[in-house]
């Protein structure tokens, strides 16, 4: 009677005491898996990016682990679905693909905009792969985004995904799962943001350094001859060659290669974040080791991404639909000099459809503290003036997102479908209003309840101590 009592617990003992029958010294953990297009247009190379556990514990060595660039190792084969793709890679490493620890599913561009149902129906049904699996579109390739992930404070890759894409402090990512990605694309009433994967631009200096090296290095390479024979990339042993130092100087700034930072991000001259650069992944030029970046959104229609906002977008986005957290932002001041502010939520969003007059609201109700301004920019003594301005200027920015969202790329990524079937009594009556196809041409109107809670320390009254 016993025995027959501590059965279940035996079972479950056994059970635990491995991954599938395999040995943890058997199996590899992928933490990252990116598509990309193959040159023959149907199948994908698929990278997976395993960790190496002897390098983060450090191993049979007493250094206690390698530097994080040398604790993930990707691998990229040709495959027409995810686990044929498994299967290739485990006849090349000597190990078993584990998935259960992948943290992040990055798409490049390409494949998103061909669409990705396909690739989600995989992600969804599969047993392995955890409902909460972040998504990102890299826009130079998904292959190369995680080839530049070499996180410098992050011993632990998986949590480095995990700080990037949902402890977010910058404020320009959306958060977005391949469970809450699946749900949504399936739904008539709502359409997806995803975030924006890229690659940092070298900066001039450092690019020809490089490349200077590697001329040194290399100097009967065929790259070294290729550059002397171009007279294009003016750096590293060729501009010696070529003549003068000038000359070499002039063919840099007529090139248009690798060395320049482009593509340039545009100045936001609107009140909301004002004069700050409205950046995409891949258009911040930053000197750093770790070349990967988060910044920015993708707009997505069913399962294909149509278009693309900028980090400031997003920053908007997240306060419209509740998810936004205190966030440093630059405003516009009196003087028409950037004043920044803490901002925060002082409740929850609330948006109201009116299908009769057709008309939708959205109310935002924001606090701020002072937290930096120009010497010369007293905004004590018009604080309410600064209040309104501030306010009509977070207006104008929300509503110019929507109507920039419904009108370029027919997306509705607030939900605002959503919101008006709620105003019918059966889902009949709303597929029969054609309510999903006339809700762009609603007029949108933002309201912003916005003050300031604090304003720091400061001296008032002259010659009072």
């Amino acid at each position: 009677m016993k025995l027959i009592k501590l059965f279940p617990t035996i079972f479950l003992i056994l059970t635990l005491c491995g991954c599938f029958g395999k040995e943890p010294n058997d199996i590899s953990y992928a933490i990252a898996i990116g598509f990309d297009k193959a040159e023959d247009g149907e199948n994908y190379n698929i990278t997976l990016q395993f960790a190496k556990p002897t390098q983060i514990s450090g191993g049979d060595s007493e250094s206690g682990g390698s530097a994080s660039p040398q604790i993930v190792e990707d691998i990229t084969v040709e495959a027409p679905t995810l686990y044929s793709a498994v299967n290739l890679a485990d006849s090349i490493v000597s190990k078993h693909f584990f998935l259960s620890h992948v943290n992040l599913i990055v798409f490049s561009a390409e494949v998103a905009r061909e669409g990705v149902g396909d690739i989600m129906e995989t992600l969804s049904r599969s047993y392995d792969i955890r409902p909460n699996v972040y998504m990102a579109v890299a826009m130079e390739g998904a292959r190369k985004y995680l080839s530049e992930v070499k996180p410098v404070l992050e011993v632990n890759p998986a949590k480095y995904y995990q700080l990037t894409y949902e402890a977010n402090g910058a404020g320009g990512l959306p958060k977005s799962i391949i469970e809450e990605f699946y749900f949504m694309e399936n739904l008539p009433d709502v359409d997806s943001v995803v975030p924006l994967a890229g690659v940092m631009k070298i900066s001039d200096e450092e690019s020809s350094d490089e490349e200077g090296s590697s001329g040194s290095k290399g100097g009967s390479s065929e790259e070294g001859s290729s550059d002397s024979e171009g007279g294009s990339s003016g750096g590293g042993s060729s501009g010696s060659e070529g003549g003068s130092s000038e000359s070499g100087s002039e063919e840099n700034e007529q090139s248009s290669g690798q060395n320049q930072l482009q593509p340039q991000a545009p100045v936001n001259n609107s009140g909301f974040e004002f004069k700050v650069k409205d950046y995409k992944a891949g258009e911040v030029a930053i000197d750093e080791t770790n070349k990967s970046e988060a910044i920015g959104m993708a707009v997505f229609k069913k399962d294909k991404m149509v278009g693309t906002f900028g980090g400031i977008e997003c920053e908007l986005y997240n306060i419209m639909s509740g998810e936004h957290r205190d966030l440093f932002i630059s405003l516009e001041g009196m003087t028409g000099k950037p004043v920044t502010v803490l901002l925060r939520d002082e409740k929850k969003p609330k948006i109201n459809v009116d299908i009769e007059n057709r008309r939708v609201d959205i109310n935002l109700y924001l606090e701020s503290d002072l937290y930096s301004l120009p010497v010369d920019e007293k905004v004590e003594d018009y604080i309410e003036d600064f209040e309104k301005k501030s306010g009509a200027n977070i207006e104008a920015a929300c509503e110019n997102l929507i109507n920039t969202a419904f009108s370029e790329y027919d997306a509705d990524i607030l939900g605002l479908t959503r919101k008006a079937k709620r105003k019918f009594l059966t889902y009949g009556d709303f597929i029969n209003s054609g309510i999903s196809d006339d809700i762009k041409d609603f007029d949108i109107n933002v309201n912003v309840d916005f003050s300031v809670r604090r304003t720091g320390l400061i001296i008032s009254g002259e010659g009072n101590m």
